[in-house]
């Protein structure tokens, strides 16, 4: 999946990623570069940038096991575990 290309504010809201850097809530205005080639190598990343407004309904779904932002939040996990 493209990195979203967006001058609105976009929440992170997966696991962080200390090498990146990515931590967990960071705010964005665009996507930068670093966080782009991240999402090149785990496309799961790109679905956890949400916009703000749609911060706690991403927080919802993210405790529903099996919904497809849990399971983004688990690949990423496994993604990070894995480097």
């Amino acid at each position: 999946m493209a990195a979203r290309k967006t001058t609105d504010a976009v929440i992170y809201c997966g696991p962080g990623i200390a090498n990146v850097p990515l931590r967990t809530f960071d705010v964005f205005r665009g996507i930068p570069g670093n966080v782009s080639q991240e999402i090149e190598k785990c496309p799961a990343i790109a679905l956890l940038l949400v916009p703000v407004p749609e911060l706690q309904q991403t927080r919802n779904a993210l405790a529903v096991k099996g919904s497809a932002a849990n399971i983004a939040y688990q690949e990423i996990k496994r993604y990070k575990e894995g480097r």
